[in-house]
């Protein structure tokens, strides 16, 4: 779920309807009624983030919203629903709107928009980039769940990968947009006196 500048909340999953009101897999809670995002999409939605444009972000198993063929990754205007380039090849679990207008996108893929990205790619606006070699293989099946953007700008990504950037991980890692590279976090315990 994510909220809009107006305060009005927005939710996706694996619903038909919202309060009564028939929504494809998404809707606008405004504080008094559920009101769909146009006719929705045609699978469950993972992900959303609202973009420093002010769009309404979803990413997730659907191929189709609003009608169009989006594979996975859509924009809401208010009014219509977009794709972004050709979407990505597999599902989007995450998404993060970027202090730079970009917005991530995250889950089980190896291509965004025809782009080599594993696992996490970048939209700026017209084009998917991918963040340096991606994130590689683990022992378990390879996926990101979870993205966040810190103040820095910085992108950190957790999920069951094993390596970021070529160099081995713990499920846990940090892409530096200035660096344009990977680094691994240095986690520190907190000790109480």
């Amino acid at each position: 779920m994510v909220f809009d500048a107006d305060a009005s909340l927005y939710v996706g999953g694996s619903f038909d309807n919202a309060g009564g009101t028939a929504a494809g897999h998404v809707a606008r809670w405004d504080g008094i009624s559920w009101h769909p995002l146009g006719a929705g999409t045609d699978g469950s939605v993972l992900a959303l983030s609202m973009g420093q444009d002010g769009l309404l972000y979803a990413g997730g198993y659907f191929t189709i919203a609003g009608g169009m063929v989006v594979n996975r990754i859509a924009s809401w205007d208010g009014t219509s629903w977009y794709p972004l380039g050709t979407g990505v090849y597999g599902f989007v679990n995450a998404l993060a709107a970027g202090i730079d207008g970009s917005v991530y996108a995250a889950g089980n893929f190896l291509y965004a928009g025809g782009v080599l990205a594993h696992l996490v790619a970048r939209w700026d606006g017209g084009a998917w980039h991918a963040l340096g070699t991606g994130l590689g293989e683990s022992p378990y099946p390879s996926y990101v769940s979870e993205l966040a953007i810190n103040t820095a700008g910085e992108l950190w990504a957790a999920g069951s990968f094993g390596t970021a950037g070529g160099k081995p991980s713990t499920y846990v890692a940090v892409w530096s947009p200035t660096a344009m590279s990977w680094f691994l976090p240095v986690i520190r315990r907190r000790v109480d006196h």
